[in-house]
């Protein structure tokens, strides 16, 4: 049985095991791989269905590698199993790439609900507790705050950002 991965989102791919405890070396090529941390959930495609395994540490070796201990990977051989295969990641981690300000989104495009474009996004103010999207409508220039409430979905491949915004946020007339 194959289950619905359109929830998920594909992050990157299990290059290699490493070492003889189950560690793995994944390539993760998302804009912000810093969510790759310990406690998130990572999703391995095994036999096309999403098999999660918590991240129970993650080292950054630079240019998007990463080695990851996964729970219940504990040996080589669970390890090499996993060699090849797509590793995704969930909504979870998507939002909170947008709450954390990240300036991977530099250069997607922004639109709300109801498919209308909003803009593109040009960059982040850093505010502490209260990071904004600076988002280019083509007439002017706008802040969105980046909450993590908010986010409807994304699309990596179109740099596509869609936002839940309360009514009335941006002032702008999409009619």
């Amino acid at each position: 049985m194959i289950f619905d991965t359109s929830f998920l989102l594909e992050a990157g791919k299990v290059i290699k095991h490493a070492g003889f405890e189950g560690d793995v070396i994944v390539r993760i090529t998302l804009p912000s791989a810093k969510m790759v941390r310990r406690g998130a959930f990572l999703y391995v495609l095994q036999d096309g269905n999403p098999v999660p395994y918590r991240v129970r540490a993650s080292n950054d070796r630079g240019e998007g590698f990463f080695e990851i201990t996964l729970d219940l990977v504990d040996s080589e051989e669970k390890a090499r199993r996993l060699v090849g295969l797509t590793v995704m990641v969930g909504p979870e981690l998507i939002k909170k790439r947008v709450a954390a300000g990240d300036t991977g989104w530099v250069g997607y495009t922004m639109a709300d609900t109801a498919g209308n474009r909003i803009g593109v996004i040009t960059g982040v103010e850093d505010i502490p507790g209260n990071p904004l999207l600076r988002v280019d409508t083509g007439s002017s220039l706008v802040l969105v705050p980046a909450a993590e409430e908010w986010v409807a979905s994304v699309d990596e491949e179109k740099k596509l950002l869609v936002l839940d915004l309360p009514e009335g946020l941006l002032g702008i007339d999409n009619d």
